[in-house]
């Protein structure tokens, strides 16, 4: 009976050992097609001594010199450029172009279409030679029709009964004509109305220079200007 008795406190004593002794964690091994990449200390990725290249970066990159530039208020005026105007004629704006250049300006001259329209032109087609057609022209004036004859271009020596905005009042004419015994077509002629510009690149100017320009040209030549984006810079006519 003492003897069963020691065996069990014993026991009780290898359990408690057991319960207390720290614990060992096994590492299943990796094979190295499964593991991926392994990650790397960046001391590791430390350049060797005397090398050109420089240090890995750490935290956020700083923002591009060209997205800086863009959000620079300087940036900004530099965008726009005067542009003076409109001329009438195109030679007018050539002459301002002129006078800029004698200053160093960089500048151009642009047409901008502002209107486009079509003209109807009832023409009797020419006849066999000059002669003809003068014959015709005698026969329709002495009748009272008014008509002329044209001098050049692609209709030369036709007979012009006029130049009508509305198509209906050429579409008349013809009708009038065909119930007198002549016959007529009417050929359309587009009509564009186009307005000129002096555009000034300032894009690399001082803003002295943009001052003077506004002051000693446009002002004392009581020109108008305003400004725009020096991107829309287009070819030179």
């Amino acid at each position: 009976m003492c003897l069963i008795s020691f065996n069990l406190v014993y026991f009780s004593w290898q359990q408690w050992l057991e319960s207390e002794r720290p614990q060992q964690i096994m590492f299943k091994p990796v094979d190295g097609s499964q593991a991926g990449e392994r990650l790397s200390l960046l001391t590791e990725r430390l350049p060797e001594a005397g090398s050109s290249v420089p240090p890995p970066s750490i935290g956020s990159a700083k923002p591009s010199p060209v997205h800086q530039a863009v959000d620079h208020i300087e940036y900004k005026k530099q965008a726009l450029c005067p542009h003076a105007g409109p001329f009438d004629t195109e030679a007018d704006a050539v002459a301002l172009l002129e006078l800029l250049h004698t200053d160093n300006y960089h500048a151009q001259v642009q047409s901008v279409e502002i209107s486009k329209d079509a003209d109807n032109w009832v023409l009797i087609p020419a006849r066999d030679s000059r002669g003809a057609s003068m014959a015709l022209l005698k026969e329709l004036q002495a009748k009272k029709i008014d008509s002329y004859l044209v001098a050049e271009g692609e209709h030369r020596n036709a007979i012009s009964l006029g130049l009508f905005k509305k198509l209906s009042s050429a579409v008349g004419v013809q009708e009038r004509m065909l119930a007198a015994g002549y016959e007529s077509n009417i050929q359309t002629l587009e009509r564009v109305t186009y307005e000129y510009w002096v555009r000034v690149d300032m894009s690399k100017e001082p803003q002295e220079r943009e001052i003077e320009l506004e002051k000693n040209i446009f002002s004392e030549k009581n020109i108008s200007f305003s400004k725009s984006l020096c991107e829309t810079f287009a070819q030179p006519l």
